[in-house]
């Protein structure tokens, strides 16, 4: 069984302090919304100490339709020049086509190891599908359908990228998308940031990762996370995933 320390402090729990009305009305008129201090300090925290110190990362990307993910068992006998070797690669396949790179940990992990369910980000995934927050979804987004909120873990390292896509894949159900923020200290010259592409292939507007913030974003819509800068000293964590209807 894997080691875990768990990350022992308050329930993730909303900002009480939120205009849910103003944020709903900004998502109505543009399809999207940055929001500064989505969750209580002390969640953030928390969920930011989980990310950076406890969880088992997978290295994750994908060879056109299929996606991959090398263990960190499997990580630790790689050595440095066959991860280079495997990034060259999938950069390659970036050039003309849908390419990822990045390090991650779903909801569906969680399963993998009796032990991760002590972690910081169980307690975070089971909030997501709380009353509580299924009710914030549907009123940021006035879809009353949403039903489901899954989640993954990401950290993007110097290198790591994801290009543009709109993340309307058939039968997954995906009303819009978020990506909560955890880096607490980021500039805009390290990269990772969230785009959202024009349709004449211009930056419309770009999200830099700030921390503690909540980006919700309606599919579909064309989006990227820019390649984090080889200089960049720290990590770019964030959880992100999808609200989502039982059905069509």
């Amino acid at each position: 069984m894997t080691s875990v320390e768990p990350t022992a402090v308050v329930p993730p729990r909303l900002n009480l302090r939120l205009n849910v009305s103003l944020i709903a009305g900004v998502f109505a008129r543009a399809g999207r919304v940055h929001v500064p201090d989505a969750l209580s300090h002390e969640s953030a925290r928390a969920l930011h100490r989980c990310l950076s110190t406890e969880i088992p990362w997978r290295r994750h990307y994908n060879r056109g339709q299929e996606h991959f993910d090398v263990l960190p068992s499997e990580q630790a006998v790689m050595s440095k020049y066959t991860l280079d070797d495997l990034r060259r690669s999938v950069m390659i396949d970036a050039r003309y086509n849908f390419a990822c790179f990045y390090k991650s940990f779903r909801d569906s992990d969680l399963t993998s190891d009796s032990a991760f369910g002590k972690l910081y980000f169980a307690q975070l995934c089971a909030f997501l599908n709380s009353p509580e927050f299924i009710d914030f979804a549907r009123r940021v987004t006035g879809v009353g359908e949403i039903s489901l909120v899954d989640a993954q873990a990401t950290l993007y390292e110097a290198g790591d990228f994801l290009t543009v896509h709109d993340d309307d894949v058939a039968g997954k159900n995906r009303v819009a998308a978020y990506v909560l923020g955890l880096t607490p200290k980021w500039c805009a010259d390290w990269g990772g940031v969230l785009q959202f592409i024009a349709g004449d292939g211009h930056v419309a507007e770009g999200y830099v990762p700030t921390f503690n913030s909540l980006n919700i974003l309606r599919v579909p819509q064309a989006h990227s996370v820019s390649m984090v800068a080889p200089f960049t000293p720290v990590g770019r964590y964030s959880v992100t995933g999808w609200f989502r209807t039982s059905s069509a």
